[in-house]
């Protein structure tokens, strides 16, 4: 147990969304619902980074605001 609130960060790159938790314990891993161009998907964000494929290259992202993480969307 912890009681940092985690933080995903979330940053576009072309066809790419970098995504990781920061302000968490080692090998967190809690699945967060986001929005990519109007459709709604499942990510696993950890302590690493990671990416996902989109078709956009300048992608429109939400994170569902039902899940208790602070976060950030950055531009490239």
């Amino acid at each position: 147990r912890d009681v940092r609130i985690p933080e995903l960060t979330i940053t576009p790159k072309g066809n790419t969304l970098n995504y990781q938790y920061s302000n968490v314990v080692t090998d967190f891993a809690m699945p967060v619902k986001i929005t990519v161009d109007g459709k709604e998907q499942w990510i696993t964000p950890t302590d690493n980074m990671q990416s996902l494929k989109v078709k956009s290259k300048d992608p429109i992202v939400v994170v569902d605001r039902n899940f208790y993480v602070k976060s950030a969307v950055r531009s490239n």
